[in-house]
């Protein structure tokens, strides 16, 4: 991975349930990663594209929101290079269960926020 980090991987995301939060490197720690200023940047992409498809997500780390945890893959892929790396817990915002209902109409937001996270990469030059 760390040859190839930089160079093919500029984004990594882990997708969890529930909580709606996107967590950002790192989840050990509440000290920033050096980058931080260009993962807070496309983290408000994220989250500009979430509110205007109507959620509302909550933004920062693990150590920050929740508590400190070791071993997250977020943090493993930030230690290997990958400059954009995410946790997003996927709603609903306090339950494992969620109506099934509601899948497709989440699947669109996140299709959305992803297509807003690769405009803001390209003008990055990823």
């Amino acid at each position: 991975m760390k040859k190839y980090g930089r160079e093919m991987f500029p984004l990594h995301l882990s997708f969890h349930s529930y909580g709606q939060m996107i967590l950002r490197p790192y989840s050990h720690t509440l000290v920033p990663p050096p980058n931080v200023r260009n993962l807070d940047a496309l983290g408000n992409v994220m989250l500009a594209s979430l509110r205007s498809s109507g959620f509302s997500y909550r933004y920062g780390t693990s150590a920050d929101i929740l508590y400190a945890v070791g071993g997250a893959s977020a943090d493993w892929a930030y230690h290997f290079g990958v400059p954009y790396t995410y946790i997003i817990e996927l709603p609903p915002l306090n339950s494992f269960i969620y109506t099934p209902s509601n899948i497709q109409q989440t699947c669109e937001q996140i299709w959305n926020m992803l297509v807003a996270m690769t405009g803001h990469l390209k003008v990055q030059g990823y």
